[in-house]
Order: structure tokens, then C-alpha cells, then sequence
């Protein structure tokens, strides 16, 4: 999970697909943006690979971030998953 490129399959072959690697690019900018500053937000790419979508990072994910300084939303997914509960 904690790499540089991740990709977002296309299943469905509808609008959706982009939605959803947007929405995936924008959550891990957010998480760049957050630890790194806005630099290396901005250098986030999302790219049409023909049977996915690529979302390319300036460097990988690292755990740490996950778990210090998350918005709201997502801090709750993990806070809830680290103590063995699901999220609704």
C-alpha cells in the first residue's frame, strides 16, 4: 500500500471509473499536501493506461502520515480499524 504508483482498474467502463481515481488521487494529494507541503501536491498525476488509471506520486506514502494529521473523515476509517471495528 505504501508505494509511489497505484492504479485504479477501469470494471465498469463508465464515468465512474474516472470518479473513482479521482477521488483516490485527490485523497492521496490531500495526504501529500498535508505532510509535504504544497509542492509535491501539486506534482500528483492521474493518467488514462488504456485499462486503468495511473495515479502517479513525487515519492511513496509513508505509513507515519496515516496515522498524525488526518482530516476528520479518514482518521476515523483508521482509528476504527487499529481497535478491530468496522467502519459504517
Amino acid at each position: 500500500m505504501f508505494q509511489a504508483t497505484y492504479y485504479v482498474p477501469k470494471r465498469t467502463g463508465t464515468l465512474s471509473d474516472a470518479l473513482l481515481a479521482y477521488g483516490v488521487a485527490t485523497l492521496l494529494r490531500q495526504l501529500l499536501q498535508v505532510n509535504r507541503g504544497a509542492w509535491s501536491a501539486s506534482a500528483v498525476r492521474l493518467e488514462d493506461a488504456g485499462s486503468h488509471y495511473l495515479i502517479a506520486l513525487p515519492e511513496p506514502i509513508q505509513e507515519k502520515w496515516l496515522k498524525q494529521r488526518l482530516p476528520l473523515d479518514m482518521a476515523i476509517h483508521w482509528r476504527l480499524q487499529d481497535a478491530g471495528d468496522s467502519y459504517p
